[in-house]
């Protein structure tokens, strides 16, 4: 399970290696998947927001709940005490929704996301297992999300290091 983002959208490179089921609620990966893999690929029903490349839905009974998946990969406005934050109501809902669906929910945020709040708060920590950053975040603020009990695994901005970092088991 995949929502919608720029951080999300870059596992795209990565997923078209692999035969996987991908259910997500982005266009835009949606379409490169299909575009340039094997994967099958779902997406749930709903209204197409444009400006974000999103298919949203506001209804609580909607096809998400027909889904499961072992992972769910998101993205956010930001992450810090108070939890995963984003700045859209609807789009709070869809992540919620999604990650009900989820055995595991791993946050993919860069740096500038660590420590930085918004307007609607998507879940608390406790909902999180693993954050994916770069080595630029707080290393105050790192401490504190692994306090909560999350995984949290740095990669280098870099290029040629990233391409070193070991994210096969997720």
């Amino acid at each position: 399970i995949i929502n919608g983002g720029t951080s999300t959208f870059m596992m795209g490179e990565f997923l078209v290696k692999r035969n996987i089921s991908v259910l997500t609620n982005s266009m835009y990966l949606a379409n490169y998947l299909a575009e340039n893999g094997s994967n099958q690929v779902t997406l749930p029903g709903g209204e197409v927001y444009r400006k974000q490349g999103l298919i949203l839905s506001s209804f609580e009974n909607d096809t998400i709940q027909y889904y499961a998946g072992k992972k769910m990969f998101m993205s956010a406005q930001g992450i810090g005490a108070e939890g995963i934050m984003e700045a859209d109501p609807i789009i709070v809902r869809a992540e919620q929704k999604l990650m009900n669906r989820a055995e595991q929910v791993i946050l993919l945020a860069d740096s500038s996301k660590v420590g930085r709040s918004s307007n609607f708060i998507v879940c608390p920590l406790t909902k999180l297992d693993v954050l994916i950053t770069d080595t630029g975040a707080d290393p105050a603020i790192l401490k504190k999300i692994e306090n909560a009990g999350i995984k949290v695994i740095l990669v280098s901005a870099k290029e040629e290091e990233l391409a070193n970092t070991d994210l096969e088991e997720y």
